[in-house]
């Protein structure tokens, strides 16, 4: 159960009941949810790139995470470097659920993250914590890799394909033109 993750190719340790949350998880935390911004990002631009609301929410969630504090060796990881974390997932839950509504997969995370409890001051890091918000992350990104890379099946019968296509049921394949061809001149 416990070992290493890897995602976006950072390798986070997952914590055993005990173990100290190290400062170089926060680190790799936080550069996950970096690379993490650039593929929703990515993905705003392919499909969403007309939607203010979202990428005006995009950027902000990027500023959030690049104002999380590098946390060196020796200082302590604080209730407030996760709670920060836990309020950075709450953001991507809520851009996700914009991006691609109420799909099971987007629900499914949604759930964990809101089952995330805040620490208050003094409240010790438990490994499980850590180690959730690290699955968290995990799921997050393989859902966002599967977008990229397959689609996101959002009925039984309807894939959206990230290079502006949409494929039904029938294998018809729909191209989507955002923004329209030049008219023909």
């Amino acid at each position: 159960m416990w070992g290493s993750v890897e995602i976006y190719g950072i390798s986070i340790e997952k914590r055993g009941w005990g173990d100290v949350i190290q400062p170089e998880d926060d680190n790799k935390k936080r550069e996950i949810l970096l690379k993490m911004c650039d593929e929703i990002e990515n993905i705003t631009n392919i499909i969403y790139h007309d939607s203010e609301s979202i990428a005006s929410a995009v950027s902000e969630l990027r500023e959030k995470v690049e104002a999380l504090r590098v946390v060196s060796y020796g200082e302590y990881v604080y209730a407030e470097h996760h709670n920060a974390f836990i309020d950075i997932l709450r953001d991507v839950v809520n851009i996700l659920l914009d991006m691609f509504g109420n799909i099971e997969s987007v629900i499914e995370i949604s759930d964990r993250v809101s089952s995330l409890g805040r620490l208050g001051f003094g409240d010790i890091v438990s490994s499980e914590l850590h180690n959730t918000i690290v699955d968290i992350l995990y799921t997050i990104a393989n859902l966002l890799e599967t977008l990229i890379s397959k689609g996101l099946q959002v009925e039984d019968n309807i894939v959206v394909k990230p290079k502006n296509e949409l494929i039904l049921s029938d294998n018809i394949t729909i191209n989507l033109y955002y923004p329209p061809p030049p008219p023909p001149k």
